[in-house]
């Protein structure tokens, strides 16, 4: 198998070579590649689909054609607005992120997707914004995503609705009446139909992910004229971006084979939103029947826009392939080849790449909670320890803290989610933060935002292998923003977003500690990797 140079800087399969090639061999064999683009249903005549599983195993591969005309509708110039608002979760604000971070224009693009309430105060309390060249898009596949709804209402109702006219507001959800598609039509909004087929983290070629794209003043036209040309080369056997596909399905489930296999994206600073639609669509695809491959995000210093993916194993590292990430037609192949590939994954390791079992668990405990009727307990099983801490910026609660992450070491890896405000300094120091405890630990240790997390990788930790230890930290809500139309707040919201999802990983036999923030979030993390990085320096030091 010949990969062509000119596409891929680097292409290795180092010591997972000949596990590779096996996978892809039977990839070939049933031509799976060739299927998936001619829509063929009997490749998943083994799973026993029902008939709306099969619509969603087909219709991601050719939703770019359906949103092209749906497009067409738009009547968007890029003089329109200066400011677009994203309110979405998961795959609902990934793709929109990442067409921001590489195609950027004059728009200036605020996401969404959080409720700790620090983040929506800070937005409230804004005076400069021209309301005049402002748009806002409320997106949720399902049309009942909670942090979705909550946001967008309560935006709505404080703040907003004097401010902009009824053309400045759209909102992208499935045909199906949901809470949120009665909410717009009562509002008489705007309202674009994602295909209710194709999951979230398939969607940054669908309306979904393009209507966002082209407010942003992407090059829409690219993007469908690169996919038409694409979908085609994947579907032929012995062009480059087969390879490239196949390479990536055959490595993902040799990885999911084995204990701690890890796909390593190495990514500069710019590119960070891509790595993080690629954990979302590995980790929330793949993680699940007790398998999966755990997405580590790897930040490199060079000021580039290249990607390299590595793929982990046994303590060894083997250079996949490298490519550069430029324009909206570098990105189309991206996202295409990656859902391909990982299709293909799930259809080599024989699991449905499709649904995500555990997030709905989730989702459903979460409402439960909020109207009173959840029947899940919070507390700790017996057979499995808890270790809950409050952090102080002032005192010595930290010592006592790591001093307990670092006795067990019964893990592979160690995951930091965090339900606090998701600010850039935040960012630094939680990435500051995994760095030196993977040092202290000699573990991978990754990261991520609360809730945003729960609807990505979430699914992994609790679907995939048990073999995490978890610390989940949220903070103090010195001021609090009571959501629209409830009973609760933003800052009670997210205390029991955290609050379940640790209870749902302790349940899996995993550690779990939970870290409250006492009134400094950043410094109380700033006091940890200090604390972390002294243990570091005293156990490199010669005994004497």
């Amino acid at each position: 198998m010949k990969i062509s140079q000119s596409a891929l800087r680097s292409f290795s399969l180092g010591h997972l070579e000949a596990e590779i090639l096996q996978s892809i061999e039977r990839l070939e064999q049933d031509r799976v590649l060739q299927r998936l683009f001619s829509k063929d249903p009997t490749l998943w005549d083994r799973f026993n689909f029902s008939e709306s599983e099969l619509h969603e195993c087909l219709d991601w591969t050719d939703t770019f054609k359906r949103a092209k005309s749906a497009l067409n509708s738009l009547q968007f110039t890029n003089s329109e607005c200066s400011t677009v608002v994203l309110i979405g979760m998961g795959g609902s604000s990934l793709a929109a992120q990442v067409y921001d971070s590489v195609c950027r224009t004059n728009q200036e693009l605020e996401v969404f997707s959080s409720t700790s309430p620090g983040a929506l105060l800070k937005f409230l309390e804004k005076d400069d914004f021209d309301y005049n060249n402002f748009q806002l898009i409320v997106s949720s596949k399902s049309g009942s995503t909670i942090e979705t709804i909550s946001i967008a209402e309560t935006l709505y109702e404080v703040q907003l609705s004097n401010r902009l006219s009824q053309k400045q507001f759209c909102v992208i959800t499935d045909e199906s009446q949901s809470h949120l598609r009665e909410w717009a039509e009562a509002k008489g909004f705007r309202i674009f139909n994602s295909n209710r087929y194709v999951p979230g983290r398939y969607s940054a070629l669908s309306i979904l992910g393009l209507v966002p794209a082209a407010m942003l003043g992407c090059d829409i036209d690219r993007i469908f004229e690169t996919c038409e040309t694409l979908a085609i080369e994947l579907a032929s056997n012995g062009t480059e971006h087969y390879h490239v596909a196949s390479v990536l399905a055959a490595a993902l489930s040799v990885l999911s084979d084995t204990a701690g296999g890890e796909i390593v994206l190495e990514v500069p600073c710019q590119l960070i939103p891509l790595a993080r639609w690629i954990e979302q669509l590995v980790a929330e695809s793949l993680g699940k029947n007790g398998r999966g491959v755990l997405p580590v995000i790897k930040i490199t210093p060079h000021s580039g826009k290249q990607i390299d993916v590595v793929a982990k194993s046994q303590g060894q590292h083997s250079s996949i392939y490298s490519t550069n990430i430029n324009d909206e037609a570098d990105l189309a192949e991206t996202f295409l080849t990656w859902q391909t590939a990982t299709v293909a994954a799930g259809w080599l390791m024989g699991i449905n790449p499709f649904n995500q079992p555990d997030v709905e668990e989730s989702k459903v405990l979460v409402r439960d909670a909020l109207k009173g009727t959840g029947k899940f307990e919070s507390g700790t099983p017996s057979n499995i320890h808890a270790h809950d801490f409050a952090i102080h910026p002032t005192d010595d609660s930290v010592k006592a803290c790591v001093s307990a992450m670092t006795e067990f070491q019964d893990s592979n890896f160690f995951s930091i989610m965090a339900f606090v405000e998701p600010t850039n300094e935040i960012e630094r120091a939680l990435y500051l933060l995994s760095e030196a405890l993977s040092q202290l630990v000699n573990r991978t240790v990754v990261y991520n935002f609360g809730p945003q997390y729960l609807h990505s990788t979430g699914q992994f930790h609790k679907g995939g292998p048990k073999t995490g230890t978890y610390l989940i930290l949220t903070a103090d809500h010195p001021a609090d923003l009571q959501v629209s139309g409830q009973t609760y707040s933003f800052g009670e919201l997210s205390d029991i977003q955290a609050a379940i999802d640790a209870d749902l990983l302790k349940t899996t036999g995993q550690e779990v500690y939970r870290l409250k923030l006492v009134e400094d979030s950043r410094a109380c993390v700033d006091l940890l990797a200090q604390e972390i990085k002294a243990r570091v320096e005293n156990q490199s030091k010669p005994c004497i």
